[in-house]
């Protein structure tokens, strides 16, 4: 967990707790702020199961090592760290609901191909025992057989064997996984290629799409109802009165839903004479709230902090 963690810090100081919120997934604006300046919003939720305490003991020895340094604003690192974080992973896969549905489909699929009912499930959770039993019932067993063979062809020989591992059937139990930082950044992207493949293709692989269930929402539904209505040209006093939220929760909505890529009208959050100004700001340092809201006489901290995020993701519009 060391290397893992001391990844997620640079030469730019970073908070801590930040970090920590990063990655086991609170989706707080500052949170996902901070993740974009730092270039790291593919990160959130990557630990879901990570213990604070677990995490605290890693910072305080991480410092008294000298592999980071605190300065007034956050922790930087001294080095980089030794392990690589999964690039296919996306925050909307969600890993670790999909991996306990995935091994006990394959428990299940191999024990009937047996015409065996009486064995020991792989996971006693059950949420995952009803999803799967759901699945089966709805299942053509030679097609997701085939199906899963095809599966395993198409992803990269190393993310393959690395899921082999975990697989438990008929009179057969895998060797079993590593619990080392590297090997649960291997299992990670392991799942993380199976889930891409499914995502882009799950018209080719339906049993194993439909025992996924498609993108998991990143986004609360009120979040994604704040956002439809700004898309649709309302204003914060609008979106306000339609959701019965305070003014904050309105802001934070929208500002989270910008991190994320959402689409919206700006026309109706500045006036045109004040759209002007922020654009005069556009090649100026994004990054410095104080100076931007100075320059900007009358403008809000909304207003502000949308202007930082369009400009920089580079979808500010001139």
């Amino acid at each position: 967990m060391f290397e893992i963690i001391i990844a997620l810090f640079d030469n730019r100081p970073r908070r801590p707790a930040s970090v920590y919120n990063l990655l086991v997934g609170k989706k707080t604006l500052s949170t996902l702020y901070a993740a974009l300046l730092h270039d790291q919003l593919q990160w959130v939720g990557l630990l879901p199961d990570l213990a604070r305490s677990e995490f605290d003991d890693v910072i305080a020895a991480a410092t008294r090592q000298g592999d980071l340094v605190t300065h007034q604003t956050g922790l930087t690192a001294t080095r980089a760290s030794t392990v690589t974080l999964p690039a296919s992973y996306q925050p909307w896969m969600d890993i670790d609901g999909f991996a306990g549905r995935f091994y006990l489909a394959v428990q299940s699929l191999s024990e009937a191909s047996f015409s065996n009912r009486q064995y020991r499930p792989v996971t006693p959770d059950w949420a995952t025992q009803a999803w799967v039993r759901q699945w089966y019932r709805q299942l053509a067993q030679p097609q997701a057989i085939a199906e899963l063979t095809a599966l395993f062809a198409a992803l990269p020989a190393p993310a393959a064997n690395r899921l082999a591992l975990g697989l438990v059937g008929h009179d057969y139990v895998g060797s079993g996984l590593s619990l080392t930082p590297a090997a649960r950044l291997a299992d990670i992207e392991a799942f993380s290629a199976l889930l891409a493949r499914l995502d882009a293709e799950p018209q080719r692989y339906p049993s194993w799409a439909q025992l996924w269930g498609g993108r998991h929402a990143i986004l609360s539904a009120t979040n994604a109802q704040a956002l439809a209505l700004a898309a649709q040209g309302a204003n914060r006093v609008q979106i306000q009165a339609a959701l019965r939220r305070k003014m904050s929760t309105v802001n934070e909505h929208l500002l989270v839903g910008a991190i994320f890529g959402a689409e919206f009208p700006l026309d109706a959050f500045y006036p045109p004479a004040q759209k002007r100004q922020f654009d005069a700001q556009a090649l100026g340092d994004p990054e410095d709230y104080q100076q931007l809201l100075a320059a900007v006489p009358g403008s809000d901290f909304f207003q502000v902090r949308l202007f930082q995020i369009l400009t920089l993701q580079g979808r500010w519009p001139q």
